[in-house]
């Protein structure tokens, strides 16, 4: 979201899919320098956390070296984001939603992600969360 010029705050990390490369983990020096200078930490987030359906709506971001950024869909993130207990997250779900088809959006936080969805407790806090930044229901359906 920090890449698409859509959140203007600091981050903490980059993200890749999966896991980070053996490649990437053994550069400790670098990585201690990206953590040290720039504050930042190469992470990575399980494939199956965001929407269904969402690495063929990643768009390309260019090629750097040998690493070909792809930037994963700002509705896709936030899908995620209305099922967080983090106040960030929160944050940038409210920062954002008006932003997005929110027809989109929720098709993409109910039934792209069917396993939270059904999930009582991340359910409830969907709802929640939804409710706060739009002021109407999220409803199935």
């Amino acid at each position: 979201m920090v890449l698409r010029g859509l959140l203007q705050r600091a981050t903490e990390d980059v993200d890749l899919v999966d896991e980070v490369p053996v490649a990437i983990r053994s550069e400790h020096t670098l990585l201690q320098e990206l953590a040290t200078r720039h504050g930042l930490r190469v992470t990575h987030f399980q494939g199956h956390y965001p929407p269904e359906g969402w690495a063929a709506r990643t768009t390309d971001a260019g090629t750097f070296g040998k690493i070909r950024l792809r930037l994963v869909d700002p509705a896709d993130i936030i899908a995620g984001k209305v099922y967080s207990p983090r106040a960030k997250d929160l944050d940038d779900f409210r920062m954002l939603c008006e932003g997005l088809d929110r027809g989109v959006l929720r098709d993409r936080v109910i039934r792209g992600l069917p396993s939270r969805w059904s999930d009582p407790e991340a359910r409830a806090r969907a709802i929640q969360n939804w409710y706060i930044a739009y002021g109407e229901a999220l409803a199935d359906g």
